[in-house]
């Protein structure tokens, strides 16, 4: 995976079952982002399905489109 993004990450989740993928929050490093991972695992949610995590790497058209004017987490 490419640590060094100019841009952001997401921490996205699919639950079980389903083939969306969901964004739960949005940060500027990698380092936060596995650190918002780990906290998700620790803390799970009671409302979701065991959820699978990922960071992915938010791509130049994300943020050309407007990522940032949404809701971050």
């Amino acid at each position: 995976m490419e640590v060094n993004n100019k841009y952001v990450y997401k921490v996205c989740y699919t639950e079980r079952h389903s083939k969306t993928i969901h964004i739960k929050f949005k940060t500027k490093t990698y380092e936060q982002a596995v650190d918002m991972k780990r906290f998700y695992y620790t803390y799970p949610q009671p409302n979701l399905q065991k959820p699978t995590w990922y960071i992915i790497p938010i791509s130049r058209s994300e943020v050309r489109n407007g990522i940032w004017r949404e809701n971050p987490f």
